[in-house]
């Protein structure tokens, strides 16, 4: 995905931030979204400074498992979006996209990418429970985009992954 985005020409940082076991997370969830978000905007600022890039809008493209606080996020000045592939969806990622509400962004600035499938066979889970949980009372604040026949993992529908998020960020720019 980094490879296909930084071909078409965006500005690619691509981080790995570091997710505790379960049964700390709820202990340290806070202490670790805090250090999350002194991290990007270390980052940010440091490319700001150095004039790499010409715009310091940035959007945060979110695929794998860490827990990020949506809400600071969101309301910083310079994003212009957030995109999470295939979110696992519990009771605390529940509660971090609710707390988006509070927000009352002007456009929809939150953008979730599911696979119909877990696999081959299997429905996805986290699918079943957005759907369940969060559609019916929130139909507002996501853009929401399932892609029919791929897996989990993407594979052999990458092509069309990038192409959704490439579409996402041209809208929001």
């Amino acid at each position: 995905m980094t490879e296909g985005l930084s071909s078409y020409g965006f500005n690619i940082i691509n981080t790995y931030l570091k997710n505790f076991h379960n049964s700390f997370r709820t202990l340290l969830n806070s202490k670790n979204n805090n250090e999350n978000e002194i991290y990007s905007s270390k980052i940010l600022k440091i490319i700001a400074q150095d004039n790499i890039t010409l715009n310091n809008k940035y959007m945060i493209i979110n695929y794998g498992k860490s827990y990020l606080s949506f809400k600071p996020i969101l309301s910083d000045i310079d994003n212009i979006g957030l995109i999470l592939i295939n979110p696992r969806i519990d009771k605390l990622s529940i509660k971090n996209l609710l707390a988006i509400k509070d927000l009352n962004l002007s456009k929809n600035n939150l953008h979730l990418i599911f696979s119909y499938y877990l696999n081959f066979y299997f429905k996805n889970p986290n699918l079943k429970r957005f759907k369940s949980h969060l559609i019916p009372l929130n139909k507002e604040l996501f853009n929401f985009i399932t892609l029919e026949k791929a897996s989990s993992s993407f594979k052999y529908y990458e092509t069309i992954l990038i192409s959704k998020i490439i579409f996402l960020i041209k809208k929001n720019e």
